[in-house]
């Protein structure tokens, strides 16, 4: 039996078809492994580079009518192969231009109809890495083959083999030497990793195997196929060479996991190096070649993950156009929708949750200067952002409290009938339940919120809110204190401490408590007031004067207020 090839390489073409420069390699790589006696022993390998429409198919003629009955005809195509309205394929030649490729391109039926004049009692191999354009991407130059092969190149006795399906892009990388599909081909063959059975021999569906395997690592949206008749499929294409680097390699892919080679994995390859006397620069390359997939498709993937996180910090929502260049990078990029989603539903969570955050952060500092109509905005947005954002709707109700809103009490039960997770959920519920005076169901939220999180000053100063509603001002005190140990520069919690002092009639201890909330927060009428009250209980009527003084003047604009009255009475009665 007379094994015989023909290669064809095709870089250089007409207008509109950019060149391919890895054709040429292509063919050499496939001449050096079919050429050699120890791997694919043809008779006669015949590259052609760069042809004309009619070399290309006198060649492809002569191949087929040179092999007489049980020999075997390889033909291997590198190139663009371009497709018409019908998803009719042709292999581009050199003359083959975007607009006029009929004219110059061998159609499939082409050779079609040689394989099938010739194919009695003959074994017919053809390998398609083609290609017509498409996305590019830094490294990779896009590839696509033709949609539906099968009806157009199946002749009994044969085998197909290509690079990618339907539309799908196959890769030419442009950094390194091969295109993807053919170096997996070339290595499956020169390694003999291919061989998959035991035999000593590489068929073509084990060669078909191999390849897929590692392209779709690299580039999951790409999809060699194989279309056999007749057994077909099972043609052997070259000799293995079983070895201890073959041992070693298949040892190499059992503990290889995403670009890594296991713990445990690296000391046993260790070991079988010194036994079987394999040299660390074979290793090496062994390794190499082995886990280079997985590591170029996570490189891929963290390129897409980069350029989603750019384009979203700059704007989000995502407008129309900027959604359809990220599928341009992922088409390019080889990514399937399946394994962009992970990180699209990741970045997106996280910037809609550090978003929330932001404005929920935003909505309680202005809630707190009691810049209420503001507060509102900004926690309206945070809601917008994480709609199941329980602590948010617990503010929000507030504020809507505060702003006189019948609104409140929906965003109220909102966070009642909500199931809290984290401690920031049942500081939110405790926050609810103390606005709808359930003080026994709020200790108990913002407990639980303390144990999941001990480290959060607002909720032992909310809690400390609620323990002052029922009227244990010394316990009240021991949570604001709590609050100021991890926040020192808390005013709130000052003022709420000064106060329950006050209450307490600590008078030095709850002066010294607002004289640090005051100066924290110059405005802070309420401390004014407590301050001012307690100096009156120590007869120091000329400060607590100055106190109820100060309010007046904050409150000029606002004269209808209890503070502003009550310290006109005091100012009345200490002859101010």
């Amino acid at each position: 039996m007379a094994k015989k090839a023909l290669l064809i390489g095709v870089s250089q073409y007409e207008a509109g078809l950019p060149p391919l420069a890895a054709a040429p390699k292509d063919v050499a790589a496939m001449l050096r492994v079919l050429q050699s006696p120890e791997l694919g022993a043809f008779d006669e390998v015949t590259p052609l580079l760069n042809p004309d429409l009619e070399a290309m198919q006198t060649a492809i003629d002569l191949l087929f009518q040179s092999c007489q009955k049980g020999d075997l005809g390889l033909l291997y195509f590198s190139g663009h192969g371009i497709t018409d309205d019908s998803d009719r394929l042709y292999l581009a030649t050199r003359r083959t231009s975007k607009n006029t490729f009929k004219a110059n391109s061998v159609s499939a039926s082409f050779i079609q109809n040689i394989m099938g004049d010739h194919h009695h009692e003959r074994q017919h191999v053809l390998i398609l890495d083609c290609c017509y354009s498409g996305a590019f991407a830094e490294g990779w130059q896009a590839k696509s083959v033709d949609m539906d092969l099968k009806p157009q190149l199946e002749v009994q006795g044969s085998v197909v083999l290509t690079s990618s399906t339907s539309t799908e892009k196959s890769y030419e990388d442009k950094e390194g030497v091969l295109s993807l599909y053919t170096k997996y081909i070339v290595q499956g063959i020169e390694s003999g990793a291919a061989e998959g059975d035991g035999d000593g021999y590489i068929s073509a569906d084990e060669l078909h195997e191999y390849a897929k395997r590692h392209v779709q690592a690299t580039k999951p949206a790409m999809k060699p196929e194989i279309y056999g008749v007749r057994q077909g499929i099972k043609i052997l294409i070259s000799k293995a060479k079983v070895d201890k680097k073959l041992e070693y390699r298949h040892l190499v892919e059992k503990y290889a996991h995403n670009g890594e080679i296991a713990i445990v994995g690296q000391d046993i390859l260790e070991l079988r190096r010194e036994q079987w006397e394999i040299s660390d620069e074979v290793a090496n390359t062994i390794e190499s070649e082995v886990l280079e997939p997985d590591r170029k498709r996570l490189r891929s993937l963290e390129r897409y993950q980069k350029a989603m996180q750019r384009v979203t910090q700059q704007s989000y929502p995502l407008d129309e156009s900027t959604i359809e260049h990220l599928k341009d990078l992922q088409e390019a990029l080889g990514l399937r929708d399946e394994d962009i989603k992970p990180i699209e539903d990741q970045i997106t969570y996280q910037y809609r949750e550090s978003r929330a955050i932001e404005f929920f952060k935003r909505g309680c500092t202005e809630f707190h200067r009691e810049d209420y109509q503001q507060a509102l905005i900004s926690l309206t947005k945070a809601i917008s952002f994480k709609s199941n954002y329980i602590i948010a709707y617990a503010f929000r109700g507030w504020t809507l409290r505060r702003l006189d809103k019948e609104s409140a009490e929906a965003d109220l039960q909102v966070v009642i009938n909500s199931l809290p997770q984290t401690a920031e959920d049942y500081m939110g519920k405790g926050v609810t339940k103390s606005l709808l005076e359930d003080l026994e169901g709020s200790l108990s939220d913002y407990t639980e919120a303390i144990r999941i999180n001990p480290s959060d000053y607002l909720v032992y100063y909310l809690r400390g809110l609620a323990i002052f509603k029922v009227g244990d001002y010394a316990s009240s005190i021991n949570d604001y204190s709590a609050a100021l140990e991890i926040k020192d520069d808390h005013a709130a919690s000052y003022q709420q401490r000064g106060v329950a002092r006050h209450f307490l009639e600590d008078h030095e201890e709850a002066i010294s408590d607002l004289n640090r909330a005051i100066y924290l927060k110059p405005q802070d009428v309420k401390g004014y007031y407590f301050r001012g009250l307690s100096k009156r209980a120590i007869y120091n009527s000329q400060g607590a004067l100055v106190d109820f003084r100060a309010i007046v003047k904050l409150l000029e604009n606002q004269t209808d207020g209890i503070f502003y009255h009550q310290a006109q009475k005091y100012i009345a009665e200490l002859g101010g």
